[in-house]
C-alpha cells in the first residue's frame, strides 16, 4: 500500500509527499519535492528497498564519518574542549580519510588492523598509532551502546608496543642553574613547575586566590588552553592541593609584592594585557632562552614536571602521596611513569631485610596469647 499526496504550504509552495508501509508494517511519509514525477520515481525506489528489506538501512547503519559527527555532538558536554579538538585532529588526519565512507557494519578487526599497518608504513610512531586505536575504540564503543553494531571491532586488535624513552630529569645543580638564568616572572613560574609539579596549563590558569601562603599550599582548580580557555583540570584527581616548600613560597611572595599585590582573582602569571600568557611565547621567548643561558641543553617544559617527581622520590615520598601531588588518575599511571626511580628504595629495603635474615637482630614471632601475656607482665 502506498500513496502520493500534494500539499500547499502557507507560502503558496506545493510539495509532494509519498506514503508507504516499510518492511515492518509501519506507515512512513517522506517529502518528495515539487514535481509529481520526482515523487513517483522516489516512491518506486523506496518500494523496491522495502521489498528487498533494505529500506532504512542507511539510517540505522551510518558511515563512520556521519557517526563521528554525532559522537562529538553527544560528548560536547562531557569532553574538554582540548580533548574534542584532539579527537577532530586525530580522526580528520588519520581515520576518516581511510575509513570515513565505510558504514559501521563494514568495520571489522581486519579493517582496523589494516588501518594501523597503513599508518605504520607511513612512518607514524607507535604512540600515535596507539592513540588512533584508543580514540577509535571510544567512538565505536559508543556505537555499541546505541546498538548500532553488535560488538566493537577494535576489541580484537592490539596497540603496537611503545618503546619507552628515558625521561629527562634535572639534577639539583642543573635546576639551580636554570633558575639563576631566569629573570622576572619566569623564575617563579619555572619554580612552580619544578617545585610543585604543575602542568603548563595549570600554571597559566593560577590566580592569587589559589596561592595559600598561610597554609603553604597551591590549590589546583582549573587549567587553561589557548583555543578553549579555562576549564576543569585534566581529570578529577588533577583537582588537588600541592604543598609549597619554603623556597617556592619565598619566590612567590617576592613575585606577589613585585606585581603590586594584585587581587585574589588576578592571574599569577598574566601577559601584558592581564590575560593568560601565550604558551608558545612562554617557551620560545622565556624558557628556551633561559635554557640557553644556563647551558643545560635541550629539555621540554614538561620535563620540569618530571624533575619535580624525581626530587620527591629522592626525598623519600611514597608512590601514593606522589600520585596525589602529581594529580594522576591512578597509582598505575604513577608507577608506569616513575616506578623505575623507586628501585633505589627497593634496594634499600632488600638490604635491610637481608641484614635481619643473615645475622642481624633476631625477629621473634609471638602468638597472640604470648603477646597478651607479655603485655600483662609489662
Amino acid at each position: 500500500m502506498s500513496y502520493i499526496r500534494k500539499r500547499r504550504h502557507r507560502s503558496g509552495q506545493e510539495t509532494y509527499y509519498i506514503g508507504f508501509k516499510d518492511q515492518y508494517g509501519r506507515w512512513r511519509e517522506k517529502a518528495a519535492g515539487a514535481r509529481r514525477k520526482d515523487a513517483e520515481a522516489f516512491l518506486r525506489r523506496v518500494l523496491e528497498e522495502v521489498a528487498s528489506g533494505t529500506y532504512g538501512r542507511q539510517e540505522e547503519d551510518p558511515t563512520l564519518s556521519e557517526f563521528f559527527s554525532s559522537f562529538l555532538q553527544a560528548k560536547a558536554s562531557t569532553l574538554k574542549g582540548s580533548t574534542m579538538e584532539d579527537y577532530r585532529l586525530t580522526f580528520g588526519k588519520h581515520v576518516l580519510p581511510r575509513l570515513g565512507k565505510r558504514r559501521l557494519s563494514e568495520l571489522s578487526p581486519a579493517v582496523v588492523q589494516k588501518l594501523l599497518l597503513d599508518l605504520e608504513k607511513e612512518g607514524l610512531s607507535a604512540a600515535t598509532q596507539g592513540k588512533v586505536l584508543r580514540y577509535l575504540k571510544t567512538v565505536l564503543r559508543h556505537a555499541v551502546r546505541l546498538e548500532l553494531i553488535d560488538r566493537d571491532p577494535c576489541r580484537a586488535v592490539s596497540a603496537p608496543r611503545v618503546e619507552k624513552k628515558e625521561q629527562r630529569f634535572l639534577a639539583p645543580e642543573e635546576l639551580d642553574s636554570l633558575l639563576e638564568a631566569a629573570d622576572g616572572y619566569l623564575k617563579p613560574l619555572l619554580a612552580v613547575a619544578c617545585y610543585a609539579g604543575l602542568r603548563q596549563g595549570e600554571i597559566l590558569a593560577l590566580t592569587w586566590r589559589d596561592i595559600d601562603f598561610q597554609a603553604s599550599l597551591i590549590r589546583v582548580r582549573r587549567t587553561y588552553h589557548y583555543a578553549h580557555g579555562f576549564s576543569a583540570p585534566k581529570t578529577p584527581a588533577s583537582r588537588r592541593d600541592v604543598p609549597m616548600i619554603p623556597t617556592l613560597r619565598a619566590m612567590l611572595e617576592e613575585h606577589y609584592n613585585a606585581s603590586g599585590k594584585p587581587g585574589p582573582d588576578d592571574l599569577v602569571f598574566p601577559n601584558g594585557a592581564s590575560k593568560p600568557m601565550d604558551r608558545r611565547n612562554l617557551v620560545r621567548r622565556g624558557f628556551s632562552k633561559a635554557l640557553e643561558r644556563s647551558g643545560i641543553g635541550e629539555i621540554r617544559f614538561h620535563d620540569l614536571r618530571h624533575t619535580f617527581a624525581s626530587l620527591c622520590i629522592a626525598g623519600g615520598v611514597d608512590p601514593k602521596t606522589l600520585q596525589a601531588m602529581m594529580g594522576h588518575s591512578s597509582i598505575r599511571v604513577t608507577m608506569d611513569t616513575y616506578g623505575h626511580l623507586y628501585r633505589d628504595a627497593l634496594d634499600r629495603a632488600a638490604r635491610s631485610l637481608e641484614a635481619v635474615v643473615s645475622g642481624g637482630p633476631k625477629v621473634v614471632l609471638l602468638s597472640r596469647e604470648a603477646r597478651t601475656a607479655r603485655q600483662g607482665d609489662l
